[in-house]
């Protein structure tokens, strides 16, 4: 006999929504304007910050939307 596992939904207020969306947005365009500056950055700053200009490049490269 099989039983029906519980499920848990979670409730989402739909008047959140905007605000969701708005923080969104904006840690996107903050992760991108702190790539673009991290890949402006010379060789002694970052070893300063322990990067190499190849470890930098790799994270400035990468998509917006990827941690």
């Amino acid at each position: 006999m099989l039983r029906a596992l519980p499920i848990m939904i979670r409730q989402f207020d739909l008047k959140q929504l905007p605000a969701a969306i708005a923080d969104t947005l904006l840690s996107w365009q903050a992760r991108a304007n702190e790539r673009h500056v991290l890949s402006q950055l010379d060789d002694r700053l970052l070893h300063d910050m322990g990067l190499t200009r190849q470890q930098a490049l790799n994270e400035a490269y990468k998509p917006f939307w990827r941690i």
